[in-house]
């Protein structure tokens, strides 16, 4: 009866496992700070040879949804890579720094995702204090692979130009700046080898 029992166990043991994996692989961890949706988005920057770019539900609605949803993708990981790589507990979290932006019309390109409803901001509490924003930036730069890094999700507070807050969180945004580069007419790297 012994002999039975251990391989029993053991062939449990591997199900288990596998079937942990398995659902591991298949789910996935999300790092995205907690935004409600976006309004419109806008593309600008020294770097932009069109001005600024505007995109909402209204106009140019097909880009306007592709970037939420290539935004909304690109914080997402397999819980399974997460878990590997010692970050499955991981949630965003808000910094302060004076020096982060000091004028956004200073970057060389950047793409910012806008609430036109004023009354409802969305707020974020640091050191006790409420801070409440109207636009978040990404800082649009050349990225050579898609692998989730470090990032940092700039958050402006109403009428600013500057910027002091943000999100420190894991994501890739490889998949936007492609599409940015591809909306404003640039060439992308996989297409210049």
């Amino acid at each position: 009866m012994k002999k039975r029992i251990i391989p029993i166990i053991a062939l449990s043991l591997i199900g288990i496992l596998a079937i942990t994996t398995i659902i591991f692989a298949v789910c996935t961890k999300n790092y995205v700070p907690n935004f409600k949706d976006f309004d419109s988005v806008s593309i600008g920057g020294k770097n932009v040879s069109s001005g600024i770019v505007y995109y909402s539900n209204t106009e140019n609605e097909e880009a306007f949804n592709k970037l939420n949803e290539l935004l909304k993708n690109s914080f997402n990981e397999s819980a399974l890579n997460s878990l590997f790589n010692g970050r499955l507990g991981y949630n965003p979290e808000i910094v302060k720094n004076t020096n982060t932006i000091s004028n956004i019309n200073d970057l060389e390109k950047y793409i910012v995702y806008e609430y036109e409803n004023k009354t409802e901001l969305p707020t974020i509490t640091y050191n006790k204090k409420e801070i409440s924003y109207d636009r978040v930036l990404l800082k649009v730069e050349e990225l050579e692979n898609t692998q989730i890094n470090l990032v940092k999700v700039y958050l402006l507070e109403e009428e600013a130009n500057a910027c002091s807050y943000y999100f420190e969180t894991y994501a890739n945004f490889y998949h936007v700046f492609d599409y940015v580069k591809e909306l404003l007419g640039e060439k992308s790297t996989e297409d210049n080898e």
